[in-house]
């Protein structure tokens, strides 16, 4: 397995972002528990 430094981080999350922009995620809807709206979004990453 490759070791991940931060310019491929930073490569990754902004491919990430764009990808999800604009897709409406569903369990997300209604959700105002920043924790959970955080693990959700980390388990998609």
């Amino acid at each position: 397995m490759k070791k991940l430094n931060i310019k491929e981080l930073v490569i990754a999350a902004k491919e990430f972002c764009t990808k999800e922009d604009g897709v409406y995620r569903e369990e997300l809807f209604g959700v105002t528990d920043g924790k959970k709206v955080g693990t959700i979004v980390e388990h998609l990453f």
